[in-house]
């Protein structure tokens, strides 16, 4: 089983890669990078939501060949999990599994376009990012652009409401202290899928999947073996 992992905004591939020590050795972590970060870093960033899905398309289907896999995405990397998914489903190609879809309300939900003055901010709420890297000069100076750039295509998102439901059983992550979450919101997830749905609940804000990894790495082998 394949575990396909899509980056949450301001990060990279590299965050998922602490995952490996935790999982059993039969599930095989495929982290997929984002352009502009990590081994990408340099690659031009992506100008619209559209041109990030299409790109994790041509990875994920290069990768899985057939093979039986899972698609995990935080945050972002839920939002583009999903259309990911939907793409997939809209070229008649192999769907995941199952998709873990975590730290993200459904689209469904109108999103706020967030201005490129309050990104730091959110991001400082949010809780992410060290302190230490937004207050340092040079290291800003570094992660800012990835971060614009991703809070860009994320205010470029639409929603389209003419989408299918999949035909993929659902995994909701949430955490119980993280306010863009709240719980009845997060269960309906379940209005996007033909299949089950389920939700799991974290005792943590946002980046629950940082604060506790062996548990949130539990959680995701306890869906893919259910």
């Amino acid at each position: 089983m394949k575990l396909l992992c899509i980056p949450y905004a301001g990060s990279s591939a590299y965050h998922y890669w602490v995952w490996k020590r935790h999982l059993q050795t039969d599930i095989e972590l495929v982290p997929l990078e984002l352009a502009g970060r990590g081994s990408r870093y340099g690659e031009p960033f992506y100008t619209t939501f559209a041109d990030a899905v299409n790109d994790l398309y041509q990875q994920a289907t290069e990768c899985v060949q057939g093979s039986e896999y899972i698609l995990f995405g935080h945050s972002m990397g839920a939002l583009l999990a999903y259309e990911l998914a939907v793409m997939l489903h809209n070229q008649q190609l192999q769907l995941p599994v199952k998709l873990i879809l975590s730290g993200k309300t459904p689209p469904i939900y109108a999103h706020s376009p967030v201005p490129v003055d309050e990104i730091v901010s959110r991001t400082r709420e949010l809780g992410a990012t060290p302190p230490e890297v937004l207050d340092d000069s040079e290291l800003f100076r570094i992660f800012m652009p990835i971060l614009e750039a991703d809070y860009r295509i994320l205010n470029d998102y639409k929603f389209n409401v003419m989408n299918e439901r999949l035909d993929v059983d659902f995994s909701i992550f949430y955490g119980t202290r993280d306010k863009s979450t709240p719980p009845e919101h997060m269960a309906n997830w379940k209005t996007l899928t033909r299949r089950s749905c389920e939700l799991y609940s974290f005792q943590s804000g946002h980046f629950f999947i940082n604060d506790d990894i062996k548990q949130t790495v539990q959680c995701v082998q306890q869906v893919i073996f259910s």
